[in-house]
């Protein structure tokens, strides 16, 4: 077990972590008497974006300066994980269900993604 882990631990924090985050997420707000689940794909995708700058910063820290096109990626990922976060938002601010739901997949796959990103940029240092 403990090789399967090692030999799939990319693949394990990018699907189990934003689900288990989702999980204490709506156990958190059910708890606390908010039972609406309209906002839970701006949450998500929230979750991935912190993620994402997170490694982002890191790297930037930690190598040397490099030039501005070699950044520009990096860049645009933080630009395009903040704007999915704010469509989410949008989609869960219309109150209704299959807009919600959607954006709850949008957040879920736009934290997925982030959090596979982040992971193979940390890998790479």
């Amino acid at each position: 077990m403990e090789e399967f882990v090692k030999a799939h631990c990319d693949q394990i924090i990018t699907v189990f972590l934003p689900l288990g985050l989702l999980l204490a997420d709506v156990t958190f707000k059910s708890i606390l008497g908010n039972r609406d689940l309209h906002p839970f794909g701006g949450d998500m995708a929230l979750c991935g974006f912190v993620l994402y700058l997170v490694a982002v910063l890191n790297i930037v820290q930690t190598v040397p300066p490099q030039p501005w096109p070699a950044m520009t990626v990096e860049v645009f990922g933080i630009v395009g994980a903040l704007t999915i976060w704010f469509i989410t938002l949008l989609l869960g601010s219309l109150e209704r269900w299959w807009p919600s739901l959607f954006g709850a997949f949008l957040g879920l796959c736009s934290s997925s993604l982030c959090a596979e990103s982040a992971w193979s940029m940390l890998t790479k240092r």
